[in-house]
Order: structure tokens, then sequence, then C-alpha cells
């Protein structure tokens, strides 16, 4: 006695949609890291005009011990900015180093004996295919986005020790 699948053709149908999400899902997140590098950019030429930490040493023989700790504390600052920042701008281009994801490759199919099955054992058979390179494809998105995650952290600590530094040479040098 044969098994029907009398469900196999929605089965097919939601494994495909999930297949085409992650590769959508793929190329929203090529978007966002394409975006943030241009933002990172802009970013960079402020810190490059911006950050000049011998500006901060340069000063009078009659200077205050707080006043040495708080350009001390700007230089941190500064160098720490820049080694976020840095930080930063190489996890974003590992992001978008090449990756493999699977495809389904229709040549390979038509090798299959896939022609001369029933429908509900094509339908299996292509939901089966679907599901496995979906649940690849997640894998690689999940990493790629947990990346892209760890990049915005580093990024936002770099701009809040500039803002920091900006804040104690405002009010204080």
């Amino acid at each position: 006695m044969a098994i029907e699948y009398r469900a196999s053709e929605q089965f097919c149908s939601a494994a495909k949609t999930e297949y085409e999400y992650e590769l959508g899902r793929n190329a929203n997140l090529d978007n966002k890291v394409s975006i943030t590098l241009a933002f990172c950019g802009a970013v960079l030429l402020f810190l490059i005009d911006y950050l000049n930490i011998r500006s901060l040493w340069n000063f009078d023989a009659q200077i205050m011990c707080w006043e040495c700790i708080l350009r001390f504390l700007c230089t941190i600052f500064q160098i720490g900015s820049l080694v976020c920042f840095g930080v930063c701008i190489i996890r974003l281009f590992l992001i978008l180093r090449p990756r493999t994801y699977l495809r389904v490759d229709t040549e390979f199919l038509l090798d299959e004996t896939l022609p001369e099955w029933k429908p509900e054992q094509a339908h299996i058979y292509l939901g089966r295919r679907y599901s496995q390179f979906a649940a690849n494809n997640n894998k690689i998105n999940e990493k790629r986005s947990q990346n892209y995650s760890y990049s915005v952290r580093w990024l936002l600590i770099a701009v809040l020790m500039c803002f920091f530094n900006e804040i104690i040479k405002f009010n204080f040098l």
C-alpha cells in the first residue's frame, strides 16, 4: 500500500516561501550593511578632522593636575573611538565577504527521476530540498545578523566616546 501525501503541495509551497524569505533576508542584510558602511565613511571623515591628540597636549607650564587627568582622559577617548570604529569597519566588511548559499539547481532536478514521480512525491521531494536549503541559509543569515549587531554596538561605543570627549573638551578644557 502506497502512502498518499494529501498536503504535499502545501508543504512544498510553505517550504518554498521560507526559502525565498531567507534569500530576501540576505538581500536586506546586505543593504543594511551597505548603508552602515556609507554612514561609517561620513563618520570617518569627521573623526579624521575631529581627533587631534597633539592639540590636547600643547599647554603652558602652569597646568593643573586635574587638567592633565582630563587631557589624558580625552586622549583615551579619542584613541578608544578610533579603535572601536576600526573594529566596526572590519566586522562590517567581514559580513560582506562571499558566502555559500544553497540554491535550487533545476538541472539537478531534471537529472533526477523527478519527472517520473507522482505529483505528491515530487512536491514532498522539492519541499524537503527547500526546507534543507532554507535551514542552511537561515544559519548563515543568523550569523551575519549577529555580526551586524556587534558592528553597530562597536560603532555606538565609538560615537559615545567621541561624545564624552567633546563634553570634557567643551566644558573643562
